[in-house]
């Protein structure tokens, strides 16, 4: 239940923007589960590890290729408002997904992998489009939602494609003498169904802003301060030199006087403030090694036991993702804004981030417990699970969070675009920096000292070093920095 002195939030306008944000993440992650099978199908001739190097490569393409246009997409939103912005990014992107569903050569689907890539700025002005909506009494509320949108779209895109995938071959409705004939279609394009769902989502959002239900760009100037500009006129030359006359500004001087002031406060560019630079850096640095240690953890369950892993199947690392999701959504729904409340987001980011720093490292326990008992090897897993788990949501949306309290109002979206390019090319470099720690772990000789370790201690490394970083943000970064406008005003007192 909300607080008193609360500001009730635009439920409405939250819910289509978190909309908006779910068609970028389903198109992202609706390929974790088939972009192997689906490199099978481009290039069937190809040996596995050539197909394995196409679908991390069909993976990242999408990522990266955010990384080039965050920034563009930013700034657009700034100058012709967000709802239009994120608009024109939902259309663009499902014509995009249409066309990648559509690919039938290896080309072709990257072409289309990074034309979703380049129309997708959904989830960059998704951040700015909240903290416009929100004060500093319910920002931690509304920032809560962007990690409930990520576990559900996280978590049904890939099941959801991978159901639709290869019907063909996978439908019972096909399958034996009397089962119906599978249309050309769908034979030629296995893949089809399982993406061109991602792009008919987009009709409802889109009819939900057409209706008018996202209003983002009225929150602008809200909470603006008024900065009242004094004039001082000269004595008129005709009267005596003691007298003095204050006469009233007109309309014309007023505006000229507004814009004056207002070209010298934007002198103050934002990569020029020290808390957003921080920011920046806290958030990228945030992005980059949460993902590296969230794309090794499944590849180090998959690895046999003799090479340093825990011999899992697709099955329990399933049932693992499932028991992490179910986590970081109660997380999100119910600790949250809470946590946020009672101690303020930095100081929450700080903790969190050495939660991570002492549990990865821990992380070996599990190998041993595998040798010895699969129960005992589950809980332990399910205990570093809770730990990341509730500490998770508090590093990717607490980072979020603190970059929009500490950037300028009037450029949320360029600040946000320009941390997006350099975050969205930590998750498409996560995946290959995972899956080397783990190769690199296998190629070791069994023998060797720590070599089950000492992956995790990279990772951990990189915790500790971020939670030294967070303690340089200002505690001024708990709550949004208010807006700024400026205006003119007369005096019409008379002097005698």
């Amino acid at each position: 239940r909300a607080p008193a002195d609360e500001t009730p939030l635009d439920w409405r306008t939250i819910a289509v923007v978190q909309m908006f944000s779910m068609l970028s993440i389903a198109g992202t992650t609706a390929l974790f589960s088939t972009a192997y099978f689906a490199a099978r199908a481009l290039r069937p001739e190809a040996s596995e590890a050539s197909r394995a190097l196409v679908a991390g490569a069909l993976t990242a393409t999408k990522p990266l290729a955010s990384g080039v246009s965050s920034l563009a997409w930013g700034r657009l939103g700034d100058a012709r408002g967000f709802e239009r912005a994120i608009c024109a990014s939902g259309v663009a992107h499902a014509i995009a997904t249409a066309a990648f569903a559509m690919a039938r050569t290896t080309s072709g689907a990257f072409a289309a992998r990074a034309c979703q890539g380049l129309a997708d700025g959904m989830v960059v002005m998704q951040k700015p489009a909240l903290a416009l909506v929100s004060d500093e009494t319910n920002v931690a509320r509304a920032f809560a939602t962007t990690g409930v949108a990520y576990g559900v779209a996280s978590a049904l895109a890939p099941a959801l494609a991978a159901a639709l995938s290869e019907p063909c071959e996978n439908w019972k409705a096909f399958e034996g003498e009397r089962g119906a004939r599978c249309p050309t279609f769908l034979r030629r394009r296995p893949f089809f169904l399982s993406n061109i769902w991602i792009a008919a989502l987009a009709a409802p959002t889109l009819m939900a802003y057409a209706r008018g239900w996202m209003q983002i760009d009225k929150h602008r100037n809200r909470d603006d301060v008024e900065v009242v500009v004094e004039l001082e006129l000269l004595p008129d030359a005709s009267e005596d030199d003691a007298a003095a006359e204050t006469t009233a500004v007109d309309a014309d001087a007023a505006a000229a006087t507004k814009k004056a002031v207002e070209s010298i406060e934007n002198e103050v560019v934002w990569w020029r403030v020290v808390n957003v630079r921080a920011a920046i850096a806290s958030q990228v640095g945030c992005t980059a090694v949460v993902l590296c240690g969230a794309e090794m953890t499944p590849l180090w369950m998959a690895t046999s036991v003799a090479n340093g892993g825990l011999g899992w199947t697709s099955l329990e690392i399933g049932a693992f993702g499932t028991v992490m999701g179910c986590v970081i959504l109660l997380f999100q729904v119910f600790l949250f804004t809470r946590l946020c409340r009672a101690y303020g987001i930095v100081t929450l980011l700080t903790y969190a981030l050495l939660v991570n720093a002492v549990a990865f490292p821990l992380h070996p326990i599990a190998h041993v417990a595998a040798k010895k008992s699969k129960a005992w090897t589950w809980v332990a897993v399910v205990c570093l699970g809770l730990a990341r788990g509730m500490s998770g949501p508090i590093i990717m949306g607490g980072s979020s969070l603190i970059l929009n309290n500490a950037s300028p109002r009037d450029t949320l979206g360029a600040v946000n675009g320009f941390s997006g390019t350099f975050g969205n090319a930590a998750r498409g470099v996560a995946p290959l920096i995972g899956g080397s720690l783990v190769a690199m772990m296998v190629a070791m000789k069994p023998g060797t000292p720590g070599r089950d370790v000492w992956p995790f201690v990279v990772i951990g490394f990189g915790f500790v070093s971020l939670t030294v970083l967070s303690r340089r943000l200002s505690l001024d970064l708990n709550k949004p920095r208010r807006p700024r406008r400026t205006s003119s005003r007369s005096d019409f007192s008379a002097q005698p």
